[in-house]
């Protein structure tokens, strides 16, 4: 439905009223609330508050005074939600980090979403009043000092993927400012520190040194921090309010009105925390005896430190009994519910209330593959003490993986420059099929219309693949993986004559496939058509399952080396996976990448995560 913001009905707009609760009488009441919305300034909070609705089941709002923290109960689109606001920035006592910290731990929910306005970074392209949305975010201030120079030394965490992914498959979302213009959505990389800024030297420097940035704000880093350390999903959404320069009010409150539309149109799909939140509808088994999750059993015992004799005292459940409930058969497990041991329901509802705070989440019900893939690592390193063994096959990334990337210029980049566009021309494409505008094979095409309009040739593509040298020890480790039975993939992003180039004719045969783009030349070299790749982004996790359906083995057997973000959906897969110099990339999200070798200087340094005494 369309909406259409009107200044005058936000003037005339007053804070709507809330019952005042004590904490302890909430308690009482048949509330919990699933996702946290974290606003900063009045304007958002306004936004916010007003959007709220009663809670069904008690046909109130609440406000409620707990600790250090006010909070606000309401319904937000379908789910009962809390508000808080938070300081400025992230450093002081009560600025983002320590509230929204303070706030997961207060009503253990699930999701916290950072709402409200920022500084728009493209503002030939972007409107004020259009929403920001991360897919990732970067702290800018964080930074090692050198003479002359100055080094960002901050990671790139990814926002929520089941998040990410709501709001990028988002459908009939319709918002207009007083002029009639719609309101669009970006969805990329927000960058954050501790600066308001208002003027246009800074300005102009941050969108230079981050050409992929779509927008900055001040919170981001401590809600990452706080989500991350609680292990809650977490995303920022922003509408843009002012360009760094001229700063004023006077928008923020249609960015923050659109934030808050985007954000309710996303939580009013009853799916919206599929994968997040267990759905409490799901029939109860009628039998008495259920599967238990042998490794979200193990995962939880562990997380609260307690032995299988100390959870045989608290639950009357014989030791032995625990241990095989445990254990499953590894070697067979087809990733379905058939090889897990079972238990009574009332043994399974002690195990929960111990080591669960009495969740019902140890039973066989969810079958996501981005939870499965993370719980068998975790699994296979702790519980099986076979810290990367049995790994039968390698999935290899190419650029900036099993090549030196001291530019950090991927193949595409450097073809871009060759032709005499911009780094940020590239990322332009990039970013808007990021943004879900158009199908990796359409990117494709389009790219092809602008190297063609520079008269790419086939030689041109053959003196970037010069330019492009392997990491040291490259042909010598793969050679001795080989010989060792390893079967050996690549599956990359970049373009498939400039790979058999760089590794050389003589040593493609090391690999049984290589999956990347493909160009075609006509009789005069002259640059056809781009042929896409299907096994780039999330496809590399298809192609790990490829791998593992064509050799008979587990996804568990596969080890994926990556550097990049194109490579953070393999883990999906359950395969393990390795960061090796990574680039746009977080290698301490240990859900995405299970290790990491910060700076590789051989590729023979991957030799520790493959036991080669395991290969048959």
């Amino acid at each position: 439905m369309k909406q259409i913001f009107n200044q005058a009905k936000w003037d005339k707009l007053c804070e709507p009223s809330f019952k005042e609760i004590d904490f302890s009488q909430l308690n009482r009441l048949p509330i919990k609330p699933l996702i946290a919305l974290a606003v900063v300034n009045e304007i958002e909070k306004k936004a916010v508050l007003s959007s709220l609705k009663s809670i069904p089941k008690t046909n109130k709002k609440y406000k409620v005074v707990y600790k250090k923290q006010t909070y606000y109960l309401g319904l937000f689109g379908l789910y009962p939600s809390v508000v808080v606001q938070s300081g400025m920035g992230i450093d002081g006592p009560m600025d983002a980090t320590l509230t929204i910290h303070e706030t997961i731990q207060t009503w253990k929910i699930n999701v916290v979403v950072a709402i409200g306005v920022a500084m728009g970074l493209k503002p030939g392209k972007h409107h004020l009043g259009d929403v920001l949305v991360s897919q990732t975010i970067l702290n800018y201030n964080k930074n090692k000092v050198i003479p002359n120079s100055q080094i960002n030394r901050s990671v790139r965490p990814m926002s929520s993927i089941p998040l990410f992914d709501r709001f990028k498959n988002r459908t009939n979302w319709q918002y207009y400012d007083e002029n009639n213009r719609k309101c669009n959505v970006h969805l990329g990389l927000i960058i954050t520190g501790g600066s308001v800024v208002d003027d246009p030297e800074l300005a102009l420097k941050l969108s230079k040194e981050y050409p992929d940035a779509i927008g900055n704000e001040m919170e981001a880093s401590g809600v990452w921090a706080a989500s991350e350390r609680e292990d809650v999903h977490w995303i920022v959404v922003k509408g843009i309010c002012d360009w760094g320069m001229g700063k004023t009010d006077d928008y923020q409150p249609l960015a923050a009105s659109a934030a808050v539309s985007l954000c309710k149109q996303i939580f009013k799909s009853k799916t919206a925390l599929s994968g997040i939140v267990k759905n409490n509808n799901t029939p109860k088994s009628t039998s008495n005896r259920v599967k238990v999750n042998s490794l979200k059993l193990y995962y939880y015992r562990l997380e609260n430190n307690i032995t299988t004799q100390q959870l045989a005292l608290k639950t009357g459940i014989s030791e032995i009994k625990l241990k095989k409930l445990e254990s499953f058969n590894a070697s067979a497990l087809k990733f379905d519910h058939s090889e897990f041991p079972e238990c009574t329901l009332n043994e399974i509802r002690k195990i929960e209330r111990v080591i669960c705070n009495g969740r019902r989440i140890l039973r066989i019900e969810n079958t996501s593959k981005d939870y499965m893939g993370y719980l068998l690592s975790y699994y296979f390193k702790g519980k099986l003490k076979q810290k990367y063994t049995g790994i039968k096959a390698i999935v290899f990334d190419f650029d900036g993986t099993l090549t030196k990337n001291h530019d950090r210029y991927s193949t595409w980049q450097k073809i871009w420059l060759k032709l005499g566009y911009t780094v940020n021309d590239c990322n332009e494409l990039h970013e808007r099929f990021s943004q879900n505008e158009f199908s990796h094979q359409e990117w494709c095409n389009k790219t092809c219309e602008k190297f063609q309009e520079k008269g790419m040739t086939n030689r041109i593509l053959s003196e970037v693949a010069n330019e492009i040298s392997l990491i040291e020890g490259t042909i010598p480790t793969l050679k001795k993986m080989n010989d060792n039975n390893i079967h050996l993939f690549i599956a990359s992003g970049s373009i498939r004559d400039v790979i058999i180039k760089v590794i050389g004719e003589n040593n493609v045969h090391l690999f049984e496939e290589i999956k990347a783009n493909r160009m075609e030349f006509d009789k005069n070299g002259r640059l056809k058509r781009i042929i896409g790749t299907k096994y780039d982004f999330d496809g590399k996790r298809d192609f790990v399952e490829k791998v593992a359906q064509a050799l008979d083995i587990n996804t568990c057997n596969i080890l994926f080396v990556g550097n990049s973000n194109n490579d953070q959906l393999a883990y999906q897969s359950g395969a393990v996976t390795l960061c090796v110099n990574p680039d746009l990339t977080d290698p301490q999200n240990k859900k995405i990448w299970h290790n990491a070798i910060y700076e590789m200087q051989n590729l023979n340094e991957i030799m520790s995560y493959v036991d080669l005494n395991e290969v048959s």
